[in-house]
C-alpha cells in the first residue's frame, strides 16, 4: 500500500478476526503506554502530531525507541490531537513506537485487530504495543494517525476507520 502523501489506512475488514470493530477496555492506575511498533522506510521524516481514538482517554503521546525508552513527548491532547513542540525526526530504517498514556492515571484504551505487517512508503507497522507494555501481534492500540512530514505535513491514518 503506497502513501506518497496521500491517505492510506488499515481498516477492520476482517470481521471474523476483528469481531466487527474497535474494542474498548479500561485499565486503572497503570503507567503502561500503548500504541504500536513500526520501522521507518528508507527516508527520514518528522512526526508533527499524533491523533488518538476518540474513545481513548490518554493525555499524552510519545515517540519511543526500540527499547521503549521515551525519545519525544507531546503536549496534552486537544480534540484528540497531541502536537510535539518540535517535530521529532524519525531516522530511516529504524524501529520506533508511537504510544500514548495518561501519566500514571487510569485511562480508557481502544484497540483494533489488524493484519501486520502494514507496509507503506513511509513506515511499516510490525506489532501493537499492548496496555501491559508488551508487544502484541495482530493489534494496534489507541492511535488513529500520525502527521509526518518531509516538506509539508501529511496525515497517515492507520486504523479505526
Amino acid at each position: 500500500m503506497s502513501i506518497r502523501g496521500q491517505i492510506a489506512s488499515i481498516t477492520n475488514t476482517d470481521n471474523s478476526r476483528s469481531g466487527g470493530g474497535a474494542k474498548t477496555l479500561t485499565h486503572a492506575g497503570t503507567t503502561a503506554k500503548s500504541g504500536f511498533k513500526f520501522t521507518m522506510g528508507s527516508v527520514a521524516k518528522s512526526v508533527v502530531s499524533i491523533t488518538k481514538s476518540a474513545t481513548c482517554t490518554a493525555t499524552t503521546a510519545y515517540v519511543l525507541d526500540s527499547t521503549k525508552a521515551v525519545l519525544a513527548t507531546s503536549g496534552a491532547f486537544a480534540a484528540d490531537v497531541a502536537t510535539f513542540a518540535t517535530p521529532y525526526v524519525l531516522s530511516a530504517n529504524v524501529e520506533y513506537y508511537f504510544a500514548v498514556d495518561a501519566g500514571g492515571a487510569g485511562y480508557t484504551d481502544t484497540y483494533v485487530n489488524t493484519a501486520e505487517p502494514f507496509d507503506s512508503v513511509d513506515f511499516s507497522i510490525t506489532t501493537g504495543l499492548a496496555n501491559n507494555g508488551a508487544d502484541e501481534a495482530g493489534r494496534t492500540y489507541d492511535i488513529e494517525s500520525a502527521a509526518i512530514r518531509t516538506k509539508s505535513p501529511a496525515a497517515i491514518p492507520i486504523g479505526y476507520l
